[in-house]
């Protein structure tokens, strides 16, 4: 069963409306408000490469599982107070809407044993998986044509 979350659009200055926006899910086209259209985002393990949003890391077991059934993998950990990080967001949000990498956010202050855990320092970090093994890691805010060139070499 698909899932929603609500997001504003807005149609010209004078109207905004919500309208469900599903995500992590498989299935018919969806009815959104006002009667509108909303196509389903898949992510299915049948498909492991089409993902077209990043994925909110849940927990280290969720992370690992992405690594592990995606070939390749961009990981941004960042924080809700990091000006570098949102700075970086449409970027990443680009990344995961225009190649096959699956681009996977941690917030640190969500999941701190993890971020210690892959001794992440600094945020913004971008960690680069290929096959299940890391292969790269960046600080800071990057370019998205040096995160692409990292993607596709990875690939």
């Amino acid at each position: 069963m698909p899932t929603a979350d609500y997001r504003l659009s807005s149609t010209d200055a004078q109207s905004t409306t919500r309208e469900p926006a599903v995500s992590r899910s498989c299935g018919p086209t969806q009815t959104g408000a006002m009667g509108k259209s909303v196509a389903p985002v898949c992510v299915c393990m049948s498909s492991p490469d089409a993902t077209s949003a990043p994925i909110h890391v849940e927990s280290a077991a969720h992370l690992d599982e992405l690594i592990a059934d995606h070939d390749v993998v961009l990981v941004d950990y960042h924080a809700e107070w990091c000006g570098p990080c949102k700075m970086l967001e449409p970027t990443v949000e680009e990344i995961a809407e225009e190649t096959n990498a699956v681009v996977a956010k941690v917030d640190i202050d969500e999941l701190q044993d993890l971020a210690r855990e892959k001794q992440i320092r600094s945020v913004p970090t971008l960690q680069f998986y290929a096959r299940g093994e890391q292969v790269k890691q960046v600080i800071g805010v990057q370019s998205k044509e040096d995160l692409v060139d990292i993607i596709d070499a990875a690939a």
